[in-house]
């Protein structure tokens, strides 16, 4: 996972067979966070990267 905090931007590698709201779900519930949006990228090497905003976190930051 890498954290980009200017924009409060997660980015995870995932499995290719994953859906955007299955992403969000589980993010949501690991985190305990609401997701804003949930951006997907299938890469030349058949990874799947995705990034997701967040938008309020459940402690406070």
């Amino acid at each position: 996972m890498k954290k980009i905090e200017d924009n409060t931007t997660l980015v995870f590698t995932v499995d290719v067979m994953v859906n955007k709201h299955q992403i969000k779900q589980a993010v949501k519930k690991l985190y305990n966070i609401d997701v804003a949006k949930v951006n997907t990228l299938i890469r030349s090497n058949g990874e799947k990267a995705q990034q997701r905003e967040k938008s309020v976190c459940s402690d406070g930051s």
